[in-house]
């Protein structure tokens, strides 16, 4: 089993074989599960079915793109290409809180609308007109068009890390800080890093993509219409699924980290490791007749690590089997209704007498990494679209500032499919 790659090809599996069982098994689409233990997990994984064109509905939560905090960010996104877009500005204006109120940006409106001019347009330039805005509000409206105005010059120039831009604005407008204080603040987090690490992984895949071709991408991936016809695959966390059963059931992202939680096993110990393995046997037994495991390898930026098949596997009689992608891993599993695990009180010791998928070839993708770890000041760079350059300085976040003997300096991802390392 080879395990290098990236998270989009597990889902890229699961959406490949719901489809078999729906065209080829005919099994309805409702009675296919897919369980997971965090909300974030959902977003390659509703990318996939939408490309496909397999209607999903999320229960107990929402689609990932219709978080409140995943429109905040995007929001942002969005003003940075577009300053006329007045609906993306009237979401974050006060988000985080900056102290505008009703009666602040009732008078933005107005005195926008007098000038012909969006309200993002208005505070870029309101030195130039007399304003009733008082100075509190007024200086925090500035501060905000400054930091989006900032990171759009720095996409203009240096477009190749751009995802570092943006994660760098959220940060100093104090939005990772706001997430904090929510109750779920974490899972907040979890998703708006699930986000980016989308955005990676697309820059990776579209080297030659802008950040206007990304929101393009976003809006037609986030685009799915509801499902009017009731016959839709059913995705839940596993702590929605309990007292539910499936005929069909996969549990994905089946990653040491991911499940069994780090979080939960930080927080809590042993403890905390005792209550993930009931988890995994609650989201096991939820297959009536199938059960399909299935987990993703390669580095994760919501984990901040590489991800490695989940020590569940082991426990449960489930050992990996390949899924035929150089990318993931996967197991598959064709079951009675009895249990994956026996409980004798203490633990839990698996068995298991199913039956193995044989695996079907499938087509190397295309690299996602140059697999360099180690620029020093001084190597020379060869770019597929900037050509040669001197790397002038290392961050610890891999990235590297490159100067390019005809484009001048740039950031660049260290590891980026289009970087290559030259001769001195």
């Amino acid at each position: 089993m080879k395990a290098s790659g990236s998270i989009d090809a597990e889902a890229e599996y699961v959406a490949r074989e719901i489809m078999k069982l729906h065209n080829v098994d005919k099994i309805p689409y409702k009675d296919i599960a897919l369980l997971y233990r965090s909300n974030y997990i959902t977003l390659e994984f509703e990318s996939a079915f939408t490309t496909h064109q397999i209607p999903y509905r999320i229960f107990g939560g929402q689609k990932f793109y219709q978080r409140k905090e995943i429109k905040d960010v995007l929001a942002y996104f969005r003003l940075i290409v577009n300053p006329n877009d007045d609906v993306s500005f009237k979401r974050i204006y006060n988000v985080p809180r900056r102290g505008v109120g009703d009666t602040a940006f009732t008078t933005l409106i107005s005195e926008a609308q007098a000038q012909h001019l969006s309200l993002y347009n208005y505070i870029l330039k309101v030195d130039d007109f007399d304003t009733e805005l008082a100075a509190r509000p007024l200086g925090a409206l500035k501060r905000l068009v400054v930091a989006i105005e900032t990171a759009k010059r720095d996409i203009d120039k240096d477009e190749e890390v751009f995802s570092k831009i943006l994660e760098d604005m959220l940060t100093g407008l104090g939005y990772y800080d706001y997430l904090l204080k929510e109750d779920d603040g974490d899972d907040r987090i979890d998703n708006v890093r699930a986000l980016f690490a989308m955005l990676r992984s697309y820059l990776n895949s579209n080297p030659e993509a802008t950040f206007d071709e990304y929101l393009q991408n976003i809006a037609l991936v986030s685009g799915q219409d509801e499902i009017e016809d009731g016959d839709y695959v059913q995705l839940m966390t596993v702590h929605t699924a309990k007292g539910l059963e499936f005929p069909v059931v996969f549990v994905i992202r089946f990653n040491d980290g991911v499940f069994p939680s780090y979080r939960s096993l930080t927080e809590t110990g042993f403890k905390g490791l005792e209550e993930e393995r009931r988890l995994a046997y609650v989201a096991m037994t939820r297959a009536k007749q199938i059960l399909y495991l299935s987990c993703a390898s390669g580095f994760n930026y919501v984990v901040n690590g590489y991800l490695l098949p989940s020590q569940f596997y082991k426990e449960s009689g489930n050992p990996l089997q390949d899924t035929g992608s150089p990318s993931s891993f996967g197991g598959y599993r064709r079951r009675e209704p009895d249990l994956l695990f026996e409980n004798d009180g203490d633990h839990y010791s698996p068995f298991d007498n199913m039956p193995k998928q044989e695996p079907t070839p499938k087509k190397e993708p295309e690299p996602t990494s140059n697999g360099i770890t180690d620029w020093k000041v001084g190597d020379i760079v060869m770019h597929r679209k900037l050509g040669r350059g001197v790397v002038t300085a290392v961050s610890g976040d891999g990235i590297i500032d490159v100067n390019f003997d005809e484009h001048g300096l740039k950031k660049l991802l260290g590891n980026h499919p289009a970087v290559a390392r030259g001769d001195k």
